[in-house]
């Protein structure tokens, strides 16, 4: 089964939207009145997000744009490096096939070292054989007994 495509850690980020540019700049100011609890604070700047003029939304809109031609422009450069953008398919597919290339080699060499390690014999006294047969039957009559129940440490209602 294939894992999770991954975001590759050079690309550039993402631009800002308008409303996250904007909590950005009121978050300090709700911190500053005691306000602490995320959600509470999420709700009130979507609040003053909802009652904000149509200038200071026409503020961060143009701060949003700017944000927008500076990813467009570290995207570029991230791309003429001679990496795939990490958001096309392209670039995903070849990062799995290196991580599958690398996992195939590390099997192979496992696989080998674990092959010559069977290969080689083993010699034993034979005092060792009984007492090996003793420790092994124990071992087995301890592993047929069922395993206690486990107690719960919740109260029963």
């Amino acid at each position: 089964m294939p894992s999770k495509l991954t975001k590759d850690a050079n690309a550039p980020k993402k631009p800002l939207s308008a409303y996250i540019l904007f909590s950005a700049d009121e978050r300090p100011k709700l911190k500053a009145t005691g306000l602490d609890n995320f959600a509470e604070m999420s709700k009130a700047l979507a609040a003053a997000w909802k009652q904000v003029d149509a200038k200071t939304k026409a503020h961060y809109e143009k701060e949003h744009e700017q944000e927008k031609i500076r990813y467009e422009n570290e995207l570029k450069e991230y791309q003429k490096s001679g990496q795939p953008a990490p958001s096309s398919k392209v670039g995903q597919k070849l990062q799995l096939a290196s991580k599958s290339e690398t996992t195939k080699s590390i099997t192979t060499t496992t696989a080998a070292a674990t092959k010559s390690k069977k290969s080689a014999p083993v010699v034993k006294d034979a005092s060792e054989d009984d007492e090996e047969g003793e420790v092994q039957s124990e071992e087995e009559e301890e592993e047929e007994k069922p395993a206690p129940p486990v107690k719960s440490s919740r109260k029963k209602i």
